[in-house]
């Protein structure tokens, strides 16, 4: 609990404030008109609750020769003080209500925004509640990335059960030899895809089947060697008798002796 603020320096219009006689009780009211300092004050306040330094640096008193400095006495006696631009520690249970904090977690200018809404949920809910929503969006933020890691897992997946569900998928059972019967499967695939090339080839033209004569060929087989001699004269006195001369026998005859 803070107890007195003890001293502060050089910060907008508390340029030399001296509270050491004053004692904070759990209620206290302080008072003053307005252009008093009673911002200054909050936040001064605000900055030791935060850590936040830049809200007493920015605050620096016009024309004023004395750094600010502030020093603060909190139960047993310890004190926390701002020197050199720093404090020496934080102290976040000192909860600060202001017009800033109004407008930075209820309202501005009239309007409430979604920020607003939440840094007063915060307020309303307590730290045992805002601890307890951190952590459930901790956890909701980490099914998240492992839902989409899930779904990035799936859409890898999408390509190789193309023509059935992920489920239908998940349920085909182990294949021994795998890259064998897929070469096998290819050479099928490769032959079935050359049947409508195959098909629409001509058609090979029928050979006509030749005829025999198988009379005439055992009427050759019964006729001698004798029966040609004698057919060959017949044809050459047929010759002859052709040619009508009567010396065409004699001609013939004489020509023989150089049949060698």
């Amino acid at each position: 609990m803070l107890e007195r603020i003890a001293d502060i320096q050089g910060i907008g219009l508390l340029y030399q404030a001296n509270g050491k006689p004053y004692t904070c009780q759990k209620a206290t009211l302080i008072y003053a008109d307005n252009g008093r300092g009673k911002s200054t004050l909050a936040r001064v306040l605000r900055s030791v609750s935060t850590g936040d330094s830049s809200l007493i640096a920015n605050c620096k008193t016009v024309d004023g020769t004395l750094p600010p400095k502030v020093v603060l006495q909190f139960g047993s006696g310890h004190k926390v003080s701002f020197e050199n631009g720093a404090w020496s520690e934080q102290r976040p249970d000192v909860l600060v209500f202001d017009a800033d904090f109004i407008e930075r977690n209820v309202h501005s200018g009239g309007t409430v925004n979604t920020g607003h809404r939440k840094n007063l949920l915060e307020f309303a809910l307590g730290e045992s509640a805002v601890a307890a929503r951190t952590e459930v969006e901790k956890t909701s933020g980490e099914s998240k990335a492992a839902a989409d890691k899930v779904q990035s897992v799936a859409t890898q997946l999408s390509g190789h059960h193309v023509g059935m569900t992920l489920v239908q998928f998940e349920k085909l059972q182990k294949v021994d030899d795998a890259d064998t019967k897929l070469v096998d499967l290819q050479k099928r695939i490769t032959a079935a895809s050359n049947v409508a090339s195959i098909l629409s080839k001509a058609m090979p033209t029928a050979v006509v089947e030749p005829t025999l004569d198988i009379d005439g060929l055992f009427v050759g087989f019964a006729i001698s060697l004798k029966d040609v001699h004698a057919d060959a004269e017949k044809v050459v006195r047929q010759h002859i008798a052709a040619l009508e001369n009567k010396s065409a026998e004699s001609w013939l005859s004489q020509g023989q002796q150089f049949d060698d």
